[in-house]
């Protein structure tokens, strides 16, 4: 199972979008782990929390969101040095190259539009584990 020791952690206040994203996981990257969240200000606090095992290998956050969007979370968590590692991933509905710009200064990884159908987000998903296998190996070393 190659993908049993990946952690995912999808962040959206989007019930339809955490099932449509799982799903793809489930589809791209069988056996990986996932925990999603449906804000961003309670993720940070999780991921205030995290230690060197609960750290997740990839985040993919939505970009709109009430109460603290992605950029604002992105912005929060630039300093913690146990997430400095792991690939902030922003999905958005827009296409607004400011977005993209801001969160690529901000300390997304990746910013992409959010797919428009299934075959789509599967392969979004594959993209997702090979950015968090690849950091998961640096981390290790």
């Amino acid at each position: 199972m190659p993908n049993s020791d990946l952690t995912i952690m999808v962040i959206d206040d989007d019930p339809g979008d955490i099932n449509l994203i799982r799903e793809a996981l489930a589809e791209g990257l069988p056996h990986v782990r996932i925990r999603s969240i449906i804000n961003a200000a309670e993720a940070l606090e999780e991921l205030k929390r995290s230690t060197t095992s609960t750290i997740p290998d990839a985040i993919l956050l939505d970009y709109h969101m009430p109460i603290m969007n992605g950029l604002g979370l992105l912005r929060a968590i630039a300093g913690q040095h146990q997430l400095s590692q792991v690939p902030l991933i922003v999905w958005t509905g827009s296409n607004d190259p400011g977005i993209s710009a801001a969160c690529t200064q901000a300390g997304a990884t990746l910013v992409k539009t959010k797919p428009s159908d299934f075959a789509e987000h599967v392969v979004f998903a594959q993209e997702v584990g090979t950015l968090a296998r690849t950091a998961k190996k640096r981390r290790r070393g």
